[in-house]
């Protein structure tokens, strides 16, 4: 036996002994299909439910240099990493409207996993952390108004477009549509529309408000798009809570069941905010809170007092907690095939520690139907949060895996890679093998790991990945001193 491979066993007993009480023993890693974990429930021995998605993933795995490693069959790592999680955006699957683009990118990466016999688990991403670049074109971009007119003594206003209005997804009549750049009178703002021209699709009816009767030929109409500043950055979403992105994100729930509720994926996941998260921002500023208010989100005025101001519950989070509540029971509607996930998430992004509210009313109903729950910030310091009165973490995923461990399937995946050696702190993601041992003892079964981490593993050749990411340059020799090659080959083990 290698001193290797006896390091990786030691390491697994003791990961062992920090899962799920009654486990029995880890199981050898394969690349089989891990949706349903065997019938006879000896897969996965050691995850607190084997009848689930379970095992050890790569995080977005693309590209020659990760399949050398995990694909190939003689590549170090393909007997440990189980699959990959790839992250697909909105624009990948819908780049010229609400139908799925069937032979994009994103099949072919899941076709080159399921040929090496890997698992395939899919998130759908709706914005990046700071602008809407992950929003198609077609759903972004206004269009320039040719007139508008509202008259007396209805106050209605007439809008009509320079080409038609195909950014709607659904009945345009009860969506909502933003004006901007008007100029004779003040028409900017957010509308809900109330006829809608279906033969041309130029024209649409709105409640304007007294006083403002008249007419203007500038400006844009479009789908309302969040813009605000937060600190030096300018930050543009979608509005998550409002008509037009639930249709349009109702159509890609609808699309994911079509194309890909084969039985084949582990699991999905439908991002409700940022990412394939459930924030709504990345930052909060009063600017931002402003522009959220007026937008819907809520009817506090900024600045918002935060957590642990009662306000927080009763006001400013409650709508987002209804819009997230919504979303799980459309999902839950169409039956999905394939485990579905949700994301513990807070209301700010940058403050995530602080917010424990909002994920504790969304994971209730998400566990309630049957939805997996997991957290994307899982860094070392959890360890330390945990330990501190209430034992919270990023999403407040610590208390509530203690709470629902064995209910449903619980994941993880890295705030950043990692920092092999390093001291924990709130700042850094920290050293991967201390945030190993501390997941399996909250019984998760999903661990997701940055491609920079398995590199750095399992890759002999990897010197660092300075030139796409400057700030995580690990080598294959940093982690190995580390303990990086036998702890993950035990929570390997463990998961798969």
């Amino acid at each position: 036996m290698t001193g290797r491979i006896a390091f990786a066993l030691a390491f697994a007993f003791v990961l062992l002994a920090c899962s799920s009480p009654g486990s029995g023993s880890g199981t050898a890693p394969d690349g089989g299909n891990a949706i349903d974990g065997g019938s006879d429930g000896s897969h996965g021995s050691g995850v607190p439910l084997p009848s689930k998605p379970h095992g050890l993933f790569l995080l977005n795995g693309q590209g020659a240099a990760i399949q050398r490693v995990f694909l190939d069959a003689g590549g170090a790592g393909a007997p440990y990493v189980k699959g990959t999680t790839l992250q697909v955006h909105w624009n990948q699957l819908e780049p010229s409207g609400p139908t799925f683009n069937v032979d994009s990118a994103v099949t072919t990466d899941i076709a080159a996993w399921r040929g090496a016999g890997k698992q395939v688990n899919l998130v759908f991403q709706a914005a990046n952390y700071i602008g809407g670049n992950f929003m198609p074109a077609w759903y972004a971009t206004p269009l320039a108004i040719s007139s508008i007119v509202q008259t007396a003594p209805s106050h209605v206003i007439t809008i009509t477009t320079s080409a038609p209005m195909t950014f709607f997804v659904g009945a345009p009549v009860g969506q909502q549509i933003q004006l901007a750049g008007t100029t004779n009178h003040t028409y900017d703002g957010v509308y809900t529309v109330l006829t809608f021209d279906a033969g041309t699709q130029q024209t649409m009816t709105v409640q304007g408000k007294a006083g403002n009767d008249g007419s203007d030929a500038t400006g844009t109409a479009g789908n309302p798009i969040l813009t605000c500043t937060a600190g030096t950055t300018t930050i543009t979403l979608p509005v998550f809570w409002g008509p037009n992105f639930v249709a349009a994100w109702h159509n890609v729930i609808d699309e994911a069941k079509r194309v890909f509720d084969d039985g084949s994926i582990g699991y999905m996941r439908f991002g409700m905010g940022l990412g394939g998260e459930n924030s709504p921002i990345t930052s909060l500023s009063t600017a931002c809170e402003t522009a959220m208010q007026q937008l819907g989100f809520t009817a506090e005025a900024a600045p918002w007092k935060p957590f642990p101001d009662a306000s927080w519950e009763t006001a400013v989070a409650a709508g987002w907690i209804q819009f997230q509540r919504a979303m799980v029971s459309y999902i839950q509607s169409k039956a999905f095939a394939t485990q579905v996930m949700f994301s513990l998430s807070p209301i700010d992004y940058a403050q995530g520690s602080l917010d424990y509210p909002t994920p504790d009313a969304t994971s209730a109903f998400a566990v309630a139907a049957g939805m997996g729950i997991g957290n994307q910030g899982w860094r070392a310091y959890d360890a330390t949060t945990y330990a501190a009165p209430g034992g919270h973490c990023s999403g407040d995923y610590c208390a509530l895996f203690d709470q629902y461990r064995g209910q449903v399937a619980l994941e993880l995946q890295s705030t950043l890679a990692s920092d092999p050696g390093a001291a924990a702190t709130y700042n850094t993601t920290g050293d991967l093998t201390q945030m190993l041992t501390f997941a399996l003892a909250r019984g998760t079964q999903i661990l997701e790991v940055y491609a920079d981490d398995l590199l750095c593993t399992y890759d002999t050749t990897f010197a660092g990945d300075a030139q796409s990411n400057p700030k995580y340059t690990a080598t294959y020799a940093q982690c190995a001193a580390a303990g990086y090659p036998a702890a993950l080959d035990a929570a390997a083990a463990v998961v798969n």
